[in-house]
């Protein structure tokens, strides 16, 4: 009788055990699957619209009309940035001539101002001199944080003729903004600080491919 009882509770603990280590297993399996859900968040290297085609959302233009980037064609070049935001400002102030240059010359180029206030685009074009060739969109309830999962500004989006998502940089420099979409305003005899490759070197006043695939025409000392 009391070796029936041991078997009798070993097999009942047996089966404890057994159910304990199946709820553990889905407990973790239901875990990793979040983590792996959310890596492209996570993960600035591994953005969830990387390869993909440019999500379409409502954005607001500096009357009011809704725009969608989507709609635009390629190729597409991509800045989200934020009032108050110090490397945004400072990101500008660098770049903002290079974006206005290329712009005028095939390359569509979009500044995007998560702001809900109707002033904002105004106040940014006057802080940084910013003339109409830069088109400013106005995203007022950050729905590019929920479709292009962009969590952080400043951020870069490059997309390529089809309208796929090529490139996300998050915190992007100065100097890879001019290595994807051209050319500073520098001399030939000032060194430069930006990337160099077989399709990005200074060529003066010839006309510079960038890696968008346009043909940015560079001035040497042409602010």
């Amino acid at each position: 009788m009391p070796y029936q009882s041991i078997l009798l509770v070993s097999y009942v603990f047996l089966w404890v055990v057994v159910v304990l280590l199946c709820i553990l297993s889905l407990v973790m399996l239901r875990y990793l699957g979040l983590v792996l859900g959310q890596s492209g968040r996570l993960n600035p290297l591994m953005p969830t619209i990387l390869d993909r085609p440019l999500p379409e959302v409502s954005l607001l233009d500096s009357d009011g009309v809704a725009v969608s980037p989507a709609t635009l064609g390629g190729p597409l070049f991509l800045l989200v940035v934020a009032p108050g935001c110090q490397p945004c400002d400072a990101l500008l102030a660098a770049t903002s001539q290079l974006l206005e240059r290329v712009a005028s010359q095939g390359v569509k180029v979009l500044l995007v101002l998560r702001s809900a206030d109707d002033r904002a685009i105004g106040e940014l074009r006057r802080a940084h001199g910013l003339s109409p060739k830069l088109t400013v969109l106005r995203d007022i309830d950050g729905i590019t944080s929920d479709s292009w999962d962009i969590q952080t500004t400043p951020t870069a989006v490059l997309v390529d003729a089809e309208m796929r998502v090529k490139s996300v940089s998050k915190a992007p420099t100065a100097e890879w903004i001019v290595s994807v979409i051209g050319r500073s305003d520098q001399t030939p005899e000032k060194p430069t600080t930006a990337p160099r490759s077989s399709d990005d070197t200074h060529l003066g006043n010839r006309a510079a491919p960038n890696r968008m695939g346009v043909i940015v025409t560079e001035v040497a000392g042409n602010g």
